[in-house]
């Protein structure tokens, strides 16, 4: 007997990936036409319709019923494995309740919330697929993943405040003043919600001003899985901050060998493009 891997998108882990672990989309819906995210909009089609709208996406979640139909197509291909299925933050969107209302038919199937999303939520999956690989049950998988969920979190940089102010998280007054300063916002989650943590004014800054809110997290733990990102189409922030950081981050990341993923919908709505983010676990 096996354990089986459920998640939702939000945890950007591609629809196709090489862990075996079953993928049930997100929906977000531009000027009345929805999509099923990571299958039918890329992450790199997302931003340049992010751009070219004026009035943010709507992106909705995972309902019961879609992952009724993940959980029994697992079953029908593996009747006799358990199924863990991970969400993005109950704390960001409904899908953790889906999943609840789902799983409840089954004795064999367990659900746990993230509270993370994205880069966060995707090491964490990481963290799941580690377990998983070392033959543990599903329960066994719950317990420990329930103890390290403190300790797994998502920090990113804003390069732009444009974003937040169409979502109506900022002030039109608070986005044009911070763009004439060159102001770089630092997000974090916080215990499922994504919290503030400061600005910086321009790149370089914004670049320290993160690497010591991730000493103030507690550092990253070198041991655990770690993943980087960006949004929108270029990685070419992102590689300047591992170039500049290597000295913090553990050995072996560098610009040219690193676990780069892309950031989607979820965040990438909100963030818009050019940040760049870190998923880890603390020492």
């Amino acid at each position: 007997m096996a354990v089986r891997i459920i998640v939702d998108s939000g945890t950007d882990i591609p629809s196709k990936n090489n862990q075996d672990i079953k993928v049930v989309p997100l929906h977000v819906t531009f000027d009345n036409v929805t999509y099923e995210d990571g299958l039918t909009i890329t992450h790199d089609q997302f931003y340049k319709r992010l751009i070219e709208f004026d009035s943010l996406p709507v992106s909705s979640q995972v309902n019961p019923a879609e992952f009724a139909e993940a959980i029994n197509s697992e079953k029908c291909a593996h009747p006799d494995d358990e199924i863990l299925i991970l969400t993005m933050s109950s704390e960001l969107s409904g899908t953790y309740q889906s999943a609840l209302i789902a799983a409840d038919d089954f004795d064999d199937v367990f659900v746990i919330d993230t509270l993370n999303v994205s880069i966060g939520a995707r090491a964490f999956v990481d963290y799941a697929v580690r377990l998983r690989d070392q033959g543990l049950s599903a329960k066994e998988m719950l317990d420990i993943l329930i103890e390290k969920r403190p300790k797994c979190h998502a920090i990113a940089m804003l390069n732009t405040l444009e974003f937040l102010k169409r979502g109506g998280r900022i002030s039109k007054t608070a986005a044009v003043a911070g763009g004439i300063l060159q102001l770089k916002p630092v997000i974090t989650t916080n215990e499922g919600r994504i919290d503030l943590m400061g600005a910086a004014r321009g790149s370089k800054s914004a670049n320290n001003h993160l690497n010591n809110d991730i000493a103030k997290l507690g550092g990253i733990d070198p041991d655990m899985p770690i993943q980087l990102g960006y949004s929108g189409i270029s990685d070419a922030l992102l590689r300047v901050y591992i170039e500049d950081s290597a000295h913090l981050l553990p050995p072996g990341i560098t610009p040219e060998n690193c676990p780069i993923m892309t950031i989607g919908c979820a965040v990438g709505t909100h963030a818009g493009p050019d940040a760049i983010a870190l998923g880890f676990f603390t020492k």
